[in-house]
């Protein structure tokens, strides 16, 4: 639908940036530090699509330069 759609497509990324930010919410309340690792590396992608380059140099070496 998002094809064909450029409304939906909007809201279906809309919603994926949430749930996103939702996951990462939810591994600080779980205390899950895989979970927040994963959160992190999902957000970064975010921020360079969202031109927020700034907070994309300070998490990548800081937070997931040397976590698998």
């Amino acid at each position: 639908m998002a094809e064909t759609c450029l409304q939906f497509h909007y809201w279906a990324t809309v919603l994926q940036l949430k749930l996103t930010i939702l996951v990462y919410v939810h591994s600080l309340c779980r205390a899950s530090f895989a979970m927040h690792i994963d959160a992190l590396r999902e957000r970064a992608v975010w921020f360079h699509a969202l031109d927020h380059t700034d907070y994309e140099r300070w998490i990548n070496p800081v937070h997931l330069r040397d976590m698998v």
